[in-house]
């Protein structure tokens, strides 16, 4: 199966200057609640980021311009779903099982891994060069202090909610 990701544009990212610094640019990301971003791996998993989160797109620092238009900080999709399996500790799956997606726990080296194939898939696709030297910078210099220390226990108590497929806002809890 090929990787691809799914619905591209299916989020809205908002630069947010309270967490912001002169540094880096943290921006909100939601997901659009009727066609969210989500990503299919080549061993058929469907997996999909958190609804509400704060990314930095892939730690790039603040730069120039003129690095910008080499270099964009969007330019990879997989940053997104990459911070959003940090900040939780996983991310949500499709269950075959259940028929409904669930919050899957990963390894920090799982996300990192994904986020090698989801470069290596990206609409403007990376190079193995580019894929391997991120996923590297990653494994070395990654937040591996902030892996799981986001607010999904605060947010759903100790485990995290399903995703009601019908969108009524049910939230189901993993048995």
């Amino acid at each position: 199966m090929n990787p691809m990701f799914l619905n591209p544009k299916g989020y809205t990212l908002v630069e947010d200057p309270a967490k912001s610094s002169w540094w880096e640019i943290v921006y909100e990301c939601t997901l659009d609640p009727k066609h969210p971003l989500g990503f299919l791996s080549e061993a058929g998993n469907r997996y999909q980021p958190d609804r509400h989160f704060f990314t930095n797109q892939g730690s790039l620092p603040r730069v120039p311009p003129f690095v910008r238009m080499i270099w964009p900080k969007d330019r990879f999709l997989g940053f997104l779903i990459h911070d959003s399996g940090y900040i939780h500790g996983g991310l949500w799956m499709w269950s075959e099982l259940c028929g409904r997606m669930a919050f899957k726990t990963m390894t920090r080296k799982q996300v990192d891994d994904l986020l090698y194939e989801m470069i290596l898939a990206d609409p403007i696709p990376g190079n193995r060069a580019s894929a391997w030297m991120i996923w590297s910078h990653v494994r070395m210099y990654g937040g591996f202090c902030h892996f799981g220390a986001g607010d999904s226990e605060a947010r759903y108590g100790k485990q995290p909610p399903t995703v009601d497929p019908l969108g009524t806002n049910n939230i189901l809890r993993q048995a």
